[in-house]
């Protein structure tokens, strides 16, 4: 007799991403500005049983208008007094380790010193600017 067995691994996945997120009004006072986002939820899955953390990093293009001015200021992550800037380079935004199947809600564990963050400079002038903040999420590696 022979018997087959499939096993299937299960996955690390961003459960729900936001598609679409707001930062408050910034109204324009000849000093830097601080704005944080309205409506953004990201929540990380892990259904692999692995035991392993996961990591989730974030990349952000230009904040644009749609004639092509950029913003004088930039999105930032931040952890405490730590202000860390989201561009090309991958900023790391969470690390945990979650049992199997349990949804973690990255964005309702920030506090008011913790997450995404909007800085702008005295340069900056009115508009309507947007940007893309792409996530990654991978396995940590046990060490």
């Amino acid at each position: 007799m022979t018997v087959t067995v499939t096993v299937i691994g299960g996955e690390l996945q961003l459960k729900k991403v936001s598609t679409e997120s707001v930062f408050a009004p910034i109204k324009l006072t000849g000093t830097a500005q601080v704005s944080r986002p309205e409506g953004l939820e990201v929540v990380v899955n892990d259904d692999t049983g692995s035991k392993a953390a996961w990591r989730l990093e974030a990349t952000a293009t230009p904040l644009v208008t749609n004639q092509g001015r950029t913003l004088a200021g930039n999105l930032y992550y931040q952890d405490g007094a730590k202000l860390t800037m989201l561009g090309k380079d991958a900023v790391e935004i969470a690390r945990q380790k979650t049992a199997p199947g349990i949804d973690y809600d990255v964005t309702a564990h920030w506090s008011s010193q913790q997450g995404l963050v909007l800085k702008t400079t005295p340069a900056a002038v009115p508009g309507s600017y947007q940007g893309t903040i792409t996530w990654h999420l991978s396995t940590v590696p046990e060490e």
